[in-house]
């Protein structure tokens, strides 16, 4: 390598990183708007690359290339969201004020040269490997929708484009939400939607295309680099690579042994994409954590106290996950308490949790009961996701030992089903490494969590749609992330000579081999339920319809479907249009509204009353005078026969097929 190159090596390996997920998102991104996507996407790493530069200033402590981009990431979507949420201030306010910030002058920690600068960026081209492989196999089965009218992602990316639209489409903007207009969105894990709504807002691209071009690849692109940044933490430079290596040549835990679909790794990451933008957050904070414990100091763990906060709002349930065993390992590290004091405080601290948890959920326990409360997930888990290879096996030890006594072994097999051969393997690893006296502190944080999801498992809060895996789920996702890294700190640690760091490099670009044979079989749903989920037919009427929608709408403008569907929570036609057009939809998925209470139950049930009396109206100029008030621009009949009051459609505006667009004079 040349000598100049390790001189300038935080500008080399930034640029060389911010190029390469300019590249990955590019290459996601189909026809003229591919070029700014990618330039864009440049232009906004090495923006996250100044960012997080100044962070290590303040932490005082040197950040490798990934680990600045990582929390420049972070720090980038809560300054998009946070202002377009609470003021309404448009995504492109908050780009320019983080491109003014990164420009701005800030004073970095002292950067070590870099030894090896092949092997990181063998590492770098790994990670970006991977996504790119990851991410096209997505977004090639989105596209699929305009050629054959099949929708093959989860059927949620709808609601996902909507909220996308809701931040950065000008024709949602203003309207509050696009699944209810005008009512107001309480504050939530929305952060991650205002990266790719930023991209809708400069392109052409669509709320559903961003998904494809923007979301996922770059969503991505940023777990491999915190893969990367935890394991190089642990382990150095060896176990940054052979964490790539193993993220990418490990077999998905649902693909073989118990073959428990519904704690598939790749299935959920690209069923809940959010957590492809909190697990890379979540790794960052545990890298300042590991940091910290080996060498003290209030400012970074501070840092990596902030790092934790800013999951809650990229991922409510990866922050649940973490939090626990985080705080877990802060008080094991703490440098004025004995052993017995640590092991009382933890010991104590569990309990509470749980108690509060509990507490939480009373309502839910004095209906429910304690034991059905604690098996709400434990046992739809190993009951309702046929086919799996231990179908009946939780039937026969309920019969046996009974509700309550069977949920242990139930959280065994959930453990066990998330974990896989990665699990089997930290164990050994971890037995090993105790008895050569070569256990860190750290390595606490893999039992903590395993204990932690236990209990999350068993006394999670059950939201108020009921669905009981929402909080006791979807953060298994920082579990197999977490044995990954730490099974590659094991093996550096354990092998009997060391490890030649661009060996291992190589070794992770050569297991993008394994990705590409099988990422397809990986992200499958495998549960009977979730199949249809991923083949969802979008009729060409609907298609066109949004197709006008998209070219005929302006700014704020909002639309009806005129008969909704009362009982649909998961997707509807409103959906699906708001989805593909951008624009906000006045009610849609009525059910999950009811399911909130509150102003949204008020607002769902009153907007299905005025579609009821614009149906019954008596002239269509009556009807669409019932709209006008609640600034709704557009009916669209989404039913085969009527309106009532123009059965020839011919005051129509568009129709084709089943769908029929009116005008109503409103904004």
């Amino acid at each position: 390598m040349p000598t100049w190159i390790r001189n300038r090596w935080p500008s080399v390996g930034g640029a060389s990183l911010a190029v390469m997920v300019g590249l990955v998102m590019a290459i996601n991104t189909q026809g003229r708007p591919a070029i700014l996507v990618g330039f864009g996407g440049m232009v906004m790493a090495g923006a996250c690359l100044r960012i997080g530069r100044a962070a290590s200033g303040l932490a005082r402590t040197p950040l490798a290339a990934e680990d600045r981009f990582l929390i420049g990431l972070a720090a980038l979507g809560y300054v998009l969201s946070a202002p377009a949420h609470l003021l309404g201030i448009s995504v492109l306010a908050g780009a320019v004020a983080f491109l003014l910030g990164s420009l701005a002058p800030a004073r970095a920690a002292n950067e070590p040269e870099e030894p090896d600068p092949v092997a990181i960026l063998l590492c770098f081209g790994a990670a970006a490997g991977f996504a790119l492989i990851w991410s096209l196999e997505s977004s090639q089965r989105l596209s699929q929708l305009a050629h054959d009218g099949i929708f093959r992602l989860w059927t949620d990316f709808f609601i996902h484009a909507g909220a996308i639209a809701d931040f950065g489409d000008l024709r949602a903007l203003g309207r509050q939400g696009v699944g209810l207009a005008d009512v107001p969105q309480d504050l939530y894990h929305f952060t991650s939607y205002s990266v790719p709504a930023l991209a809708v807002r400069l392109t052409r691209l669509t709320p559903l295309e961003s998904i494809g071009a923007v979301w996922l690849p770059l969503g991505v692109t940023a777990t491999a680099l915190g893969v990367l940044a935890l394991g190089r933490e642990l382990a150095g430079r060896v176990g940054g690579a052979l964490s790539l290596l193993l993220l990418a040549a490990v077999p998905d835990t649902a693909s073989y042994g118990m073959k428990q679909g519904f704690l598939s790794f790749h299935w959920m990451l690209e069923t809940a994409p959010g957590s492809l933008y909190a697990l890379p957050c979540a790794c960052m904070s545990l890298v300042l954590l590991v940091r910290w414990t080996r060498l003290g100091g209030w400012r970074l763990l501070a840092a990596s106290a902030t790092l934790l906060a800013a999951v809650f709002l990229i991922r409510a349930h990866i922050f649940i996950w973490l939090v626990g065993p985080w705080a877990a390992v802060c008080v094991a590290a703490a440098p004025r308490l004995t052993a017995q004091q640590k092991g009382a405080v933890i010991g104590l601290g569990f309990v509470a949790a749980a108690a509060g948890m509990l507490f939480v959920a009373r309502a839910a326990l004095q209906q429910m009961g304690f034991v059905a409360y604690s098996a709400a997930f434990i046992q739809p888990l190993h009951t309702f996701n046929p086919p799996t290879a231990n179908d009946g096996l939780y039937p026969e030890l309920i019969s046996s030992f009974g509700r309550g006594g069977a949920l242990p072994f139930g959280v065994a097999l959930a453990l066990v089903e998330m974990g896989g051969v990665p699990l089997v393997t930290f164990l050994v690893g971890a037995v090993i490494a105790a008895r050569g006296r070569r256990f860190e502190v750290s390595d606490l944080f893999p039992f903590a969590l395993l204990a932690w999801a236990g209990a999350l498992m068993l006394w999670a809060p059950i939201p108020f749609h009921g669905d009981a895996g929402e909080l006791r789920q979807r953060g298994f996702l920082l579990v197999v992330v977490a044995l990954l890294s730490w099974n590659a700190r094991w093996v550096c640690l354990l092998w009997p000579r060391p490890i030649p760091a661009v060996r291992a490099a190589v070794a992770a670009c050569a297991a993008l081999a394994v990705t590409q044979s099988f990422v397809t079989e990986w992200k499958a749903p495998r549960m009977n339920w979730g199949k249809s989920m991923v083949s969802w037919p979008v009729s060409s009427d609907i298609q066109a319809a949004a197709a006008w929608l998209r070219t005929h709408s302006g700014h704020g403008t909002a639309f009806t479907v005129s008969q909704p569907d009362p009982k649909a929570d998961l997707i509807d036609d409103a959906t699906i249009l708001s989805g593909l057009s951008g624009d906000a939809a006045w009610l849609s998925r009525p059910a999950i509204h009811a399911k909130v209470g509150g102003r949204r139950a008020f607002a769902a049930e009153h907007r299905l009353h005025v579609l009821d009396a614009v149906a019954e109206a008596p002239t269509r100029q009556a009807a669409m005078a019932l709209l006008k008030p609640f600034r709704v621009a557009f009916y669209i009949v989404n039913t085969p026969a009527g309106p009532a009051w123009d059965p020839g459609r011919t005051g129509a505006v568009f129709k084709a097929g089943a769908m029929a667009i009116y005008e109503t004079g409103g904004p």
